[in-house]
């Protein structure tokens, strides 16, 4: 076993070409079926979809962007204590991030999202009606 940190893995290691094969995680989506040339590389996760949004940059087209996308894991063997354990990586617009996220951290993110779209749809949306309506 490789320890407290990663008590889900298994580890051998091969004398001759010096590579760790693992097990993953019972919930991961990656089954660590090739070889691993680093246990730094090792990561096991698991996915689920965001939202399309039109999404567009200043300046720029409307394009199709990905919102919400999460991705839940663990690397083990990072030297970033915080990525050694279960967390969450949340994807606000694409290529913009929150992570790694522990289950408090998400629990706030999640209270400041539901916050604002109460809002929007409180406030902001009947303002937006109205302004439309008098236009």
């Amino acid at each position: 076993m490789l320890g407290s940190a990663a008590p889900h893995l298994q580890q051998a290691t091969s004398a001759e070409t010096r590579t760790i094969h693992l097990r993953a995680a019972s919930w991961c989506s990656d089954r660590h079926t090739e070889t691993q040339q680093a246990r730094v590389d090792v990561c096991c996760l698991t996915s689920s979809p965001g939202i399309r949004l039109p999404m567009r940059f200043d300046g720029e087209d409307e394009i199709g962007g990905e919102a919400l996308f999460t991705f839940t894991a663990v690397e083990p063997f990072c030297s970033d204590p915080g990525r050694r354990v279960p967390h969450v990586c949340l994807q606000v617009a694409d290529g913009v991030w929150l992570s790694p996220l522990a289950p408090h951290e998400l629990s706030n993110v999640i209270y400041q999202l539901r916050t604002r779209l109460d809002e929007l749809e409180r406030q902001v949306l009947p303002q937006l009606t109205v302004a439309l309506a008098e236009w």
